[in-house]
């Protein structure tokens, strides 16, 4: 492939933090296959893609043949393209994509992991880019940061590298193994971040230890002390979160440590409101069309002796779905509309899994758990089991003494059989109901947890590479997060707001001509026709505002040029 296009110094590339390698350089090509995805470089560039490589953030590439710019550039297109994983890479064509990125060839699969893996060398560098990432994401809309969704999301494994622990998978109604992300998403669903971990004591849990000290540095616009004293219904930013995370106990503690709002759906509802209550209200986020009949009022949850709002909505069929919360502030339209636009996360989750692969592996290389890790006790597990079985087996034998019938109308004959019968399953039950009792004594001795150094060797496991996944789920969010502008782009702007996503699919694997201008320093991306004019027109708007944006193709002097052949 030729190279005659505008060269970037190697100086000028090692003060990016990029390494040295291959220069990037296009020749003229004509319908080149998955070329329409460069359509989706600018959104990539605008949301952080390679924001990372500096000082202090992702550890440089020693010298090769592929710079860090170019390989977080093949990451990126590879996933707006729906290739779904690197294993994928090897049934894509290398000298294609090459083309594409202006290379030869892109890497195969172990380069591309190996690439990664050395980039993810600094696990501190790796945490202070997604930090980074984050915190551009939040200051870019800070309203969109005021309220945050958060939920585990189960990555399963189904591998035999390691053992690693059970979780419920709600999606499957199974228990299996794998890890847990707990992702923090904004009210679109779009995502800030992801706490991933082996080990962990549930949603609650993590907000305490790793999520909400987070969101305490990182969240723009907070009130000031003062502010907050002034206003004491005000709360610095609002949490919202699925049945899991309900606790009146860790409402007050949020409230009263930090002036944090929590709201989840209420698990003790009580008894039905009169219909009288109600009256309809405009949900906010819903474009001021949606209305919902809605109620309110103050509770008192006396274990904790916290004063809670709790908003109820009537449905048609006379069922009413109840909100509690200590959002005290904002009306019950804002209240209900935050806790109805909780599924936009669980929408992400689906679709991410289908189009970006957030359940995909990166690497299989393994790391040790820390021997301080608090873990589920092996023994205490066993006891629960064990009891948990008796208990049911306790129940049956008790429904079915309860079906005897000791009638005085029966025959000496069957008065006699029902009355032994009922002796044995009595005997039984005795037998079961001290056997349980030992059990439950012996629980009571085995602690609920112990550190991972007291586990038994053959209950032993270890955890998958932490920074590389990290790195790959940042790098998963900005391509979300780049597919997720244009799309807002085609809302506003074209007829049929609900096709922009099946659109952009349709462009980012579509061919394009590539014609770079050294003279005029541009490379114009010529996308072939679509499926319909209907759709070519949504990506002349888009061609439109993609150049408006003047975006440089990385490790090039080369301004983006987007049109038609059409």
């Amino acid at each position: 492939m030729g190279r005659g296009a505008t060269r970037v110094s190697e100086r000028v590339l090692s003060s990016l933090g990029v390494g040295v390698g291959a220069a990037t350089a296009f020749e003229p090509s004509m319908a080149v296959k998955t070329a329409g995805v460069l359509f989706g470089l600018p959104g990539l560039l605008a949301n952080g893609l390679l924001q990372g490589l500096g000082p202090g953030r992702l550890a440089p590439l020693a010298p090769g043949y592929y710079r860090a710019d170019q390989v977080l550039c093949v990451v990126g297109l590879m996933l707006l393209a729906r290739v779904g994983s690197l294993d994928a890479l090897q049934y894509e064509k290398p000298g294609e994509w090459g083309r594409v990125l202006g290379l030869d060839r892109i890497p195969d699969k172990s380069v591309l992991r190996s690439k990664l893996k050395s980039m993810a060398a600094s696990k501190e560098g790796v945490a202070d880019w997604c930090r980074g990432l984050a915190g551009q994401w939040m200051e870019a809309d800070p309203s969109r940061a005021g309220t945050l969704y958060v939920d585990g999301h189960v990555r399963v494994y189904h591998g035999s590298a390691t053992a690693l622990p059970k979780r419920y998978v709600s999606r499957q109604k199974l228990c299996l193994r794998g890890t847990t992300g707990f992702w923090v998403n904004d009210r679109d669903g779009k995502p800030f971040f992801v706490v991933d971990t082996p080990l962990t004591d549930g949603m609650l849990a993590m907000l305490r230890s790793d999520i909400v000290p987070r969101l305490l540095a990182e969240v723009p616009g907070q009130p000031a002390a003062a502010e907050l004293a002034a206003a004491p219904a005000a709360c610095r930013f609002k949490l919202v979160f699925d049945r899991e995370g309900y606790s009146p106990v860790f409402f007050r503690e949020m409230w009263e440590n930090h002036r944090i709002a929590c709201q989840t759906y209420n698990k003790n509802p009580g008894e039905p409101w009169p219909e009288e209550e109600f009256r309809q209200v405009k949900l906010a986020g819903k474009g001021g069309e949606e209305t919902a009949s809605l109620a309110w009022r103050g509770v008192l949850h006396e274990p904790s002796g916290l004063w809670m709002m709790e908003v109820r909505k009537l449905s048609k069929g006379g069922h009413q779905s109840s909100i509690i919360g200590t959002d005290y502030a904002s009306d019950i339209g804002v209240v209900a509309g935050d806790m109805f636009s909780r599924w936009c996360q669980e929408n992400y989750f689906r679709y991410a899994m289908e189009n970006f692969g957030i359940d995909r592996l990166v690497t299989y290389d393994l790391e040790d758990v820390s021997d301080t890790s608090m873990v589920v006790n092996p023994k205490r597990r066993r006891l629960d089991a064990e009891i948990r079985s008796l208990t049911s087996k306790i129940k049956r034998k008790t429904l079915e003494l309860a079906a005897i019938k000791l009638d005085a109308g029966l025959d000496q004959g069957k008065m006699d059989k029902a009355e032994s019968k009922a002796g044995e399953l009595l005997l039984q039950l005795q037998a079961m109901e001290r056997e349980r009792d030992e059990l439950k004594a012996k629980r009571k001795t085995a602690a609920k947890k112990i550190p991972f150094s007291e586990l038994p060797e053959d209950e032993r496991f270890k955890q998958f590479s932490h920074p590389v996944q990290q790195l790959m789920n940042a790098l998963r969010m900005i391509a979300y997060r780049a597919e997720t502008a244009l799309a807002n782009i085609l809302r506003e702007r074209w007829g049929y707001p609900d096709q922009a996503r099946a659109l952009l699919k349709e462009m980012f694997t579509s061919e394009a001509d590539l014609l770079p201008d050294e003279t005029a320093g541009t490379l114009t991306v010529r996308l072939h026709p679509l499926s319909s004019q209907r759709q070519d027109e949504a990506a002349a708007i888009l061609a439109k505002h993609l150049n408006d944006t003047e975006t440089v193709f990385p490790g090039t002097n080369m301004v983006m040029r987007f049109d038609l052949v059409s």
